[in-house]
C-alpha cells in the first residue's frame, strides 16, 4: 500500500509506503517546473496538480497539454463559455489559471476555478491512495447512486453557461434546502415518506455531503479517481454523497440537458438525485455505461420537473 500526501494546491507530493517512509518526492515550483528537491520521481507520474506527465515532457490536463517550459498551455481554452468582458485575463486562450499559479488551480484545462485557501472543499485533496496492497474496498457493490448528471458531453462544448457561476456546495445545500422546504410541494412529494428535507439537513449537519476525489469502481465498470470521469457528477455510498471535482457540478458549468437550469439549479438538482438514492427512492442506476447513463437522465429529467419546473418550461 502506498499513500499519496499533496499540498493544498497539488504543486508538491510525497508518496509513503506502509511503514511511512518516504518513497518518492516532486517538488516543483508554481508553473510545474522541476527542481533539485525532487527525488525518485518516476515512482508518481502525475507531476504538476493532477495532470499526468507524459514521454514528451509535457502533462496531460483533460482538455489539452499545459507546457512547463512555457508556463502556459500548448492549445487554447476550448470552451468559449469561459470569456469574461469583464476580466480581461480571460481573453488569454493559453494562460493557465490567469497567470496567478500560487492561488489556483486547473485540473480540467478549462480555466482554472479552483482556488486553494484553507478549508477550500475543492481543494481538499486530502491523503489518496494510488498503490494497492490488498483487497480493494471499491470492488463491493456499494454504489447506491450514479450520477451522469447531464449525460456524456464534453464539458468544453457545453454553449453559452458561464463556468464558475453556480456556487460552491453550501449554495447547492442552500438551493436544494429552498427546493423541499414544502413536504407536499412536487419536489418534496419525491420522497416517498416526506423526509427529503430532514435527510438533507441530517447529512449536512453530520459532514457527508463532500466535494472530494476518492477511488471509485463504477457500476459500468470503470476504476480510478473519481476525478477521471468528468461525466460522472456524484457517486453515493450508503448515507454518504462525494460530489466529483471534475464535474458539470462542482464546476459550475450547468447541464447540457436543460439550457434553462442554472448552474446553481442543476447543483442543486444533483443533491436531490444523490439524496433520492439515500432514501431509496432512486433505485441504484445499474449496468453497462450507456445503461446508467439512460437511467441516470431518466432520474434526472423527474428531479428537474419537480423541483425546476421553469427550466423545462
Amino acid at each position: 500500500v502506498y499513500w499519496m500526501h499533496e499540498d493544498p494546491v497539488t504543486k508538491s507530493k510525497r508518496v509513503t509506503n506502509s511503514t511511512g517512509a518516504i518513497v518518492s518526492t516532486i517538488e516543483l515550483d508554481p508553473w510545474g517546473a522541476d527542481t533539485s528537491r525532487s527525488s525518485n520521481g518516476a515512482f508518481q507520474p502525475k507531476k504538476h496538480t493532477s495532470y499526468e506527465r507524459d514521454a514528451n515532457g509535457t502533462d496531460e490536463a483533460m482538455f489539452r497539454r499545459y507546457n512547463r517550459w512555457q508556463s502556459r498551455f500548448d492549445q487554447p481554452d476550448p470552451y468559449d463559455g469561459s470569456y469574461n468582458l469583464g476580466d480581461p485575463q480571460s481573453f488569454n486562450r493559453y494562460a493557465y489559471v490567469q497567470n496567478d499559479p500560487v492561488n489556483f488551480v486547473d485540473p480540467s484545462g478549462l480555466e482554472g476555478e479552483f482556488t486553494c485557501a484553507p478549508g477550500d472543499e475543492k481543494c481538499a485533496l486530502g491523503t489518496v491512495t494510488v498503490g494497492d496492497g490488498g483487497p480493494d474496498p471499491f470492488d463491493d457493490p456499494f454504489f447506491t447512486g450514479y450520477d451522469g448528471w447531464g449525460g456524456f458531453q464534453p464539458l468544453a462544448v457545453v454553449p453559452n453557461e458561464p463556468r464558475g457561476g453556480g456556487g460552491g456546495l453550501t449554495d447547492a445545500i442552500d438551493a436544494a434546502r429552498n427546493a423541499l422546504k414544502d413536504p407536499n410541494s412536487p419536489c418534496g412529494q419525491l420522497f416517498s415518506k416526506g423526509n427529503g428535507l430532514a435527510k438533507l439537513n441530517e447529512l449536512e449537519k453530520k459532514g457527508k455531503i463532500k466535494v472530494k476525489d476518492i477511488n471509485v469502481h463504477l457500476p459500468d465498470g470503470r476504476k480510478g479517481k473519481l476525478s477521471s470521469f468528468p461525466d460522472v457528477g456524484a457517486v453515493t455510498k450508503g448515507n454518504k454523497v462525494t460530489v466529483n471535482p471534475s464535474g458539470r457540478m462542482a464546476l459550475g458549468i450547468g447541464s447540457g440537458q436543460y439550457p434553462k437550469l442554472s448552474p446553481l439549479e442543476n447543483y442543486a438538482a444533483g443533491i436531490i438525485h444523490e439524496l433520492l438514492h439515500v432514501t431509496g427512492d432512486f433505485p441504484s442506476e445499474t449496468g453497462n455505461r450507456d445503461q446508467v447513463a439512460a437511467q441516470s437522465v431518466f432520474n434526472t429529467g423527474d428531479v428537474v420537473q419537480a423541483c425546476f419546473p421553469a427550466a423545462i418550461q
